[in-house]
């Protein structure tokens, strides 16, 4: 894990969870390839993986 997320092998980021719950996946120069929410399927995986920087939902 990064300061900001989690770093994948490609060079891309799935950031920290924003104040909505939205997870973001970025690429290598910080563009935007994916993003969930959490009425999203893979949202909830994702989460998971986030550690203590979990959105709980208390965030708002």
């Amino acid at each position: 894990m990064s300061d900001e997320g989690i770093e994948l092998s490609d060079g891309g980021t799935v950031l920290y969870p924003e104040d909505d719950g939205r997870i973001v996946r970025v690429d290598y120069w910080g563009n935007t390839i994916e993003s969930w929410y959490p009425e999203d399927k893979q949202w909830e995986h994702w989460n998971n993986l986030m550690g203590d920087r979990k959105w709980t939902g208390d965030e708002e």
